[in-house]
């Protein structure tokens, strides 16, 4: 296998929640390549882990939560060859991020992360995986904050070193 990996079709990798996630899985190989399938999955996830010492014990306490986890099967063997054939392979995909997905986060007890992963299923060996991060930013409704519609006003006053003239101005703009 020559070349397997992952593009996303955005030049920043950055996403809003309840937006579409396109990409292509990239398959390149000069000689048959045995496989099940190739999938490609979406996956977000946040964890938390701590530890905790009471007196002379320690406690470990972890959590996990999922906000999207979805498979597609991009090519599947006819199930007698269990083989994909010489060639260059482009398998599109694409997914939606749930509204309710929280934006990325990393800090010391816990993090929120959001890839796409692909994975070519070899028989009796180890599987080749590639993964491609990207981040979901929240959206904000600023119209909902009804204080930003008013404006914002700032007085500047200027005065030229050596001159008696002050320069006044008002400034105002909206968010």
């Amino acid at each position: 296998m020559q070349d397997f990996r992952i593009s996303l079709n955005s030049t920043t990798n950055v996403f809003f929640a309840n937006s579409e996630v396109h990409g292509t899985v990239y398959l390149k190989t000069e000689e048959p390549l045995k496989a099940r399938k190739i999938e490609v999955s979406i996956i977000g996830r946040a964890k938390a882990a701590f530890n905790q010492l009471r007196g002379s014990i320690s406690y470990y306490y972890c959590l996990s939560r999922s906000y999207i986890e979805i498979e597609e099967i991009l090519w599947e063997s006819d199930g007698d060859t269990n083989k994909i054939a010489a060639g260059n392979y482009q398998f599109p995909f694409k997914f939606v991020i749930p509204i309710n997905c929280p934006p990325n986060i990393s800090a010391t007890y816990g993090n929120i992360k959001y890839y796409v992963q692909a994975k070519i299923d070899v028989p009796w060996a180890f599987n080749k995986n590639f993964v491609a991060g990207f981040s979901v930013c929240p959206f904000i409704d600023l119209n909902i904050d009804s204080r930003l519609a008013s404006p914002v006003i700032n007085y500047i006053e200027k005065t030229k070193l050596f001159s008696s003239k002050a320069v006044k101005a008002t400034v105002r703009f909206w968010v």
